[in-house]
């Protein structure tokens, strides 16, 4: 469960990572949230808090690289948060995110390769092709993406578990208390 005061930075809380995007889903892996926060000031206030909480740096990303990852162990599961202020950051994580989901990209290689190319990372020669993934089909989930349409691409059911975080009672990660 995540602790209710994440809520209070964030303008978006979205389950990510393959246990999100792979059907079906490994249950030994980490639960990992990407936390969009409203301004980066925000980030530091956060990170205080989360580190008073027993919450530790994650290893990967850092303020510079415009993300941080915190992780905790909450009842036997490791939860991840990849906490942003940096919109297209986000973004790109959805994008690739949906890119993924959309392929049921099972093999971690395969994810990692879709979020290199979605990123930038691999600047030589494109892996579009590599990948099996079309130019039409990565425009499709940017357009998708880009016009809030988060439901469906292509016939397929696409991240259908975006969280809000104010107001709705709809997010069963929050802590109750």
């Amino acid at each position: 469960m995540l602790p209710k005061y994440v809520e209070e930075f964030c303008v978006a809380v979205v389950p990510v990572g393959s246990r999100v995007v792979c059907k079906p889903p490994p249950m030994d892996t980490d639960i990992d949230f990407l936390c969009l926060l409203e301004e980066y000031d925000d980030l530091s206030v956060l990170a205080d808090k989360l580190d008073l909480d027993g919450w530790d740096v994650g290893g990967s990303g850092d303020s510079m690289s415009g993300f941080e990852s915190w992780k905790k162990e909450i009842n036997g599961e490791i939860y991840n948060l990849i906490l942003t202020a940096d919109e297209p950051f986000f973004n790109d994580f959805m994008k690739a995110t949906m890119l993924c989901q959309l392929e049921n990209a099972l093999d971690k290689k395969r994810r990692i390769a879709i979020f290199d190319e979605v990123f930038g990372k691999k600047k030589k020669k494109s892996k579009l092709h590599s990948l099996n993934l079309s130019q039409a089909s990565l425009e499709g989930v940017i357009h998708s993406y880009n016009t809030n349409n988060w439901t469906t691409f292509q016939g397929v059911t696409l991240y259908d578990d975006i969280l809000p975080t104010t107001g709705t009672g709809l997010n069963p990660y929050y802590d109750n208390n």
